[in-house]
């Protein structure tokens, strides 16, 4: 019997390159090291920009960039980005999002770590490493929602018409009102002239509703562009027919935990 060995050294080597790109890929992500409260970039693919805190400038967004708080950045067309953590927590953020680090605290001691982005548009999938410790807090807030997470694989849509998604694929979240801004006195200027006598209104009653939902695995809440809130359950296959999903979740294989 003839043997084909161009075509078994072809094959062993094809099944090397593969082993070693894999062995690449985890490597990269258990030499990953990020400073004291801070967010390296991980993964990048496509375009993005960011600004510093207090800062106008938009600079370019590469791959090693370091975050920190109070940062703003903003994907633009068919881009992905993923920021690990310092205790391997991975925050990724889908095409045209756009989002501020507001905390970001890592552990010391006894004392568990924080962190939070105020995601004001677009697509957001967080991993809260099991290594954080149990009193470490992970909030991802929107206009119309914040969403608490504890050792919990979950993602987050803000939509531009304001309609709220967050589905949860391992643990649970609280899912609550976001904090009530008050409204910044205005600036007086210059004299200004004084109108004429006219009716004033009787006083009306300001009303701030709260409230807290608790979301488990396989579990979505949604809340309409009209304020509706609703809870459910989702199907798993359909979800991972989407594209940013299924990303998602190979990422997440890569992740040492």
């Amino acid at each position: 019997m003839k043997i084909n060995f161009k075509f078994q050294i072809s094959n062993f080597k094809f099944l090397w390159i593969l082993i070693s790109f894999l062995f690449v890929c985890t490597y990269a992500y258990a030499k990953i090291e990020v400073k004291t409260d801070s967010a390296v970039i991980t993964f990048l693919e496509g375009n993005a920009e960011y600004k510093k805190k207090d800062d106008a400038k938009w600079n370019t967004l590469k791959k090693d960039t370091l975050l920190k708080e109070g940062d703003e950045v903003k994907t633009l067309e068919k881009t992905r980005i993923e920021l690990t953590l310092s205790d391997k927590s991975v925050m990724r953020f889908a095409s045209n999002t756009s989002f501020i680090i507001t905390q970001l605290k890592s552990a010391k001691g006894d004392k568990g770590g924080s962190a939070g982005v105020k995601l004001l548009l677009g697509k957001f999938y967080g991993n809260v490493s099991k290594m954080a410790k149990k009193d470490s807090e992970f909030k991802v807030e929107t206009k119309v929602a914040v969403a608490g997470v504890r050792g919990t694989i979950y993602r987050v849509d803000m939509e531009k018409d304001d309609s709220y998604l967050t589905r949860v694929y391992e643990g649970k979240i609280e899912v609550s009102n976001p904090p009530y801004e008050i409204p910044k006195p205005q600036v007086v200027g210059g004299p200004q002239p004084v109108p004429g006598p006219s009716r004033i209104e009787g006083p009306k009653q300001v009303t701030f509703e709260e409230w807290v939902e608790i979301v488990g695995a396989l579990q979505q809440y949604s809340i309409a562009p009209d304020g509706t809130r609703k809870k459910e359950k989702f199907s798993l296959e359909e979800d991972m027919k989407l594209d940013w999903v299924k990303w998602n979740v190979e990422r997440d294989k890569l992740v040492e935990r």
